[in-house]
């Protein structure tokens, strides 16, 4: 009877390590440290491991014949909302992703989504993830709920980051971001040519933050041109959505 031949796997449950760590020691890669590597070295010699020949080419052949991918083929989404999904229940976000979506997939650009947790609670780990991956860039979602939410800190020598407002949020990096004092203004005179003359203005506090009290300032300087009293009309502002 053959004697049974020692696996990698064998390995892994001796030092309670993965299997994928054990193969990556016995290659010598450079993301497995130095001391589990001797370890593992110690291990295989010590069980009689051998490596199997027909599996060392063929790993080698993949090495050999992968697509050296650019670092530019990919790019990363990350959010910082309650849930993985939370950030979805705004229509206006639902269509900002799927345009992202397309607009990465038309270019040939894989768009990759990673959640960092509420408030970047799993950002080193997410960030250690993309290093990884040879990912460099990142589109940042609109910050999660609240009135003063903390930005994701992503190191600038590291990726290229743009952001999808508001800028207050993320002063150091690309904006991206509606025209809100601009729009709000167009609505206003819409709605004076159509015959509006008592014209309010309502939306939840964050929102407020969201669009740097645009629209406030907007509906204060068309009240102005108006010549509405400044006390008529006040805007509400309320609670979160």
């Amino acid at each position: 009877m053959l004697p049974k031949r020692v696996k990698q796997s064998d390995i892994a449950k001796a030092l309670n390590l993965s299997v994928q760590t054990v193969s990556m020691a016995l290659r010598g890669h450079k993301r497995i440290s130095k001391a589990t590597r001797l370890k593992v070295e110690r291990t295989a010699r010590r069980l009689g491991y051998q490596a199997d020949p027909t599996m060392a080419a063929l790993a080698n052949y993949r090495t050999q014949h992968a697509r050296k991918q650019s670092q530019w083929d990919r790019v990363a989404l990350l959010h910082d909302w309650a849930s993985k999904d939370d950030w979805l229940r705004y229509a206006h976000y639902q269509r900002l992703r799927s345009e992202l979506i397309s607009e990465t997939s038309h270019r040939g650009i894989k768009l990759q989504e990673f959640w960092v947790g509420p408030h970047g609670k799993n950002r080193v780990a997410v960030l250690r993830k993309l290093r990884n991956l040879g990912i460099k860039s990142i589109l940042l979602a609109p910050p999660s709920e609240g009135r003063d939410p903390s930005p994701i800190q992503i190191p600038k020598t590291d990726f290229h980051v743009v952001t999808f407002g508001p800028d207050s949020a993320y002063p150091d990096q690309h904006v991206i971001q509606f025209d809100y004092y601009a729009n709000l203004r167009l609505t206003w005179q819409a709605l004076w040519q159509r015959g509006c003359r008592r014209i309010g203005l309502s939306y939840p506090e964050d929102l407020g933050w969201r669009t740097n009290h645009a629209w406030l300032a907007a509906y204060l300087a068309e009240k102005q041109l108006a010549g509405m009293h400044p006390g008529e009309l006040p805007p509400c502002i309320h609670g979160p959505q």
